[in-house]
C-alpha cells in the first residue's frame, strides 16, 4: 500500500509544481527579492499555512534536509512516454485521416 501511495505521489507531484509556478507571485519581502527570490505563493491546506519560495538559482544558504524530485519527474517522463507510444505509435493508423 505505501508504495501504491508514494508512486501517486509522483505523478501529483508534477500536478502540484505546476499549480505552483502559474500561481507565483514576485515576492514581496525586498531581503527575498536580494537573495534571488523569484516568486512565492502563500497557501493553506490542512490547518497549516504554506509559504513556497522559488529562486531563480541557488538560495545564500541551503537546509541540511533537501528534497530533490529527481525520480518523481523522471518516472513521470517515462510513464507519459510510454502511454504516447502505447496509444499512438502502435495504433498510429486510427489517428490518420483519410480524406474521400
Amino acid at each position: 500500500m505505501a508504495a501504491r501511495h508514494h508512486r501517486h505521489r509522483r505523478i501529483g507531484s508534477s500536478f502540484y509544481f505546476v499549480f505552483l509556478d502559474s500561481s507565483l507571485v514576485p515576492p514581496a519581502d525586498g531581503k527575498l527579492r536580494g537573495e534571488g527570490a523569484t516568486g512565492e505563493l502563500w497557501a493553506v491546506h490542512g490547518g497549516g499555512f504554506y509559504h513556497p519560495v522559488k529562486y531563480a538559482v541557488r538560495p545564500p544558504t541551503l537546509p541540511p534536509h533537501l528534497h530533490w524530485f529527481y525520480w518523481e519527474a523522471y518516472s513521470t517522463w517515462l510513464s507519459g512516454f510510454a502511454l504516447f507510444t502505447v496509444l499512438y505509435l502502435w495504433n498510429a493508423g486510427t489517428f490518420w485521416s483519410t480524406a474521400t
